[in-house]
């Protein structure tokens, strides 16, 4: 088995799966903008999932802008989200991955003409 098709193979991981479970109530429901969404202990329970990760998916729709938070009042549904809109599985947009590039400047002597 080469490397190609061990990567279509692979399992997405579990906050991942979560994140996806999530978006499916989301559609499910029908929930429109500013709609709370199941809280942190309610996807725990209904996924049987620690809280670390429901808290985790959470956080990958709130990057991807599908939801808001707001702390101690919970979770919407963000305004530019549309419940039609996103139908394809948020694990391909989160699994392709690019690299992240850096730059490092080593300078040897700091004085007041480089520092400032």
């Amino acid at each position: 088995m080469d490397n190609q098709e061990h990567e279509k193979e692979r399992i997405p991981l579990l906050y991942i799966q979560t994140a996806n479970h999530v978006m499916e109530e989301i559609r499910k429901r029908k929930l429109q903008p500013h709609d709370l969404v199941p809280s942190e202990g309610e996807i725990t329970k209904l996924y049987g999932v620690s809280r670390m990760t429901a808290k985790l998916a959470l956080q990958i729709l709130e990057k991807k802008g599908i939801v808001y938070r707001h702390a101690r009042r919970g979770t919407f549904v963000s305004a530019d989200y549309h419940v039609h809109s996103g139908e394809q599985m948020l694990e391909k947009a989160i699994e392709k991955k690019e690299p992240v590039r850096r730059i490092a400047l080593v300078i040897p002597n700091m004085d007041d003409y480089i520092g400032d």
